[in-house]
């Protein structure tokens, strides 16, 4: 357990890079990379501002930015490629692929809260975080759609 409290977050990066090619041919990780930059940055800011209020915090990290371990941007680059590369256009397709990703970032919090990596505070529990990568996801799809909609539903350079 010590040692996945600290490269859980290194972990997470590589198994969801490892997922991005697997699962997209390059030119499309190419044509997505501008989302998953947007998603990163995101990460980073919603995990900041977590950590500024006092709600969270990471106990062990393999380096820290701000509090935030540096991995965590980057395995959002790749979380973001993944989202967006499986977003449906429907609209009464979308919550539940929101859904769906939702839980799993969920699924990975809890993993680091019992490992040891981070803590939530307070008042600030699973529930709440939930409801808070709900949202994130739910502006991520709206901001990436707005600006590489052309891009997003191009879905030929799909391997699955």
């Amino acid at each position: 357990m010590e040692f996945l409290q600290t490269w859980i977050n290194p972990l997470y990066a590589v198994i969801l890079w490892i997922l991005v090619f697997i699962l997209i041919k390059p030119p499309r990780i190419k044509e997505l990379l501008p989302v998953g930059i947007i998603a990163g940055i995101i990460l980073f800011v919603v995990e900041y501002v977590l950590i500024s209020l006092g709600l969270m915090q990471f106990n062990k990290g393999w380096i820290l930015v701000a509090g935030v371990p540096l991995f965590n941007p980057i395995w959002g680059i790749a979380a973001g490629i993944l989202v967006m590369q499986y977003m449906k256009q429907d609209f009464s397709k979308k919550i539940p692929m929101i859904l769906f990703f939702t839980i799993i970032v969920e699924i990975a919090v809890y993993v680091a809260i019992e490992v040891g990596n981070m803590s939530l505070l307070g008042r600030y529990n699973l529930f709440y975080d939930f409801l808070v990568n709900f949202v994130v996801i739910v502006v991520l799809t709206h901001l990436a759609e707005g600006l590489y909609g052309q891009r997003i539903y191009r879905k030929d350079l799909t391997r699955i």
